[in-house]
């Protein structure tokens, strides 16, 4: 099945329509930290752990993202509570991490919005982690010029008539 962008197979969204298919897939998003930061956000609900990557710790420290991160983790808590109460019972036993080691760091203050869609791109991939600090500003060049490109190809909503 073609959607867009992408193609997808038909058990996909079997899986992902079916009851609580969704809880068989990792979540992955995009997130932004006290208004000035992205991080990369990966949920595995078997495991019941949650990973933020952050291409710049110096903009918060460990305890403000955990901070954050528990009020994520308390809401999924809750969803999973109500939705297989029979499965998951208890809300405290949600993981919060956030690895350091193998995680490339950005070089300025402004590129961590690039360096999550990289990270998310690369988890979803799951291939190892390839960019470096000099590699914002080409990536955002590719990135803007990725989305132009595809932008010309999904038909806008005047075309239908």
């Amino acid at each position: 099945m073609n959607v867009g962008l992408l193609e997808a197979k038909p058990a996909w969204f079997e899986l992902l329509l079916s009851p609580n298919g969704w809880l068989e897939r990792d979540i992955l998003f995009p997130a932004n930290v006290n208004g000035n930061h992205w991080v990369a956000v990966e949920v595995n609900l078997k495991e019941l752990a949650l990973k933020v990557y952050d291409s710049y710790p110096d903009a918060n420290s460990v305890d403000e993202i955990l901070r954050w991160a528990t009020c994520l983790r308390k809401m999924l808590s809750s969803l999973l509570v109500h939705t297989i109460p029979d499965t998951y019972n208890d809300p405290t036993s949600f993981a919060v991490e956030r690895p350091e080691e193998g995680i490339p760091h950005q070089g300025n203050e402004s590129d961590c919005g690039i360096f999550t869609l990289k990270f998310l791109e690369y988890i979803w991939a799951r291939k190892q982690f390839d960019i470096e600090a000099e590699d914002g500003t080409p990536l955002r060049v590719k990135i803007v010029t990725e989305i132009f490109q595809n932008s010309k190809q999904v038909p806008s909503v005047n075309d239908a008539n």
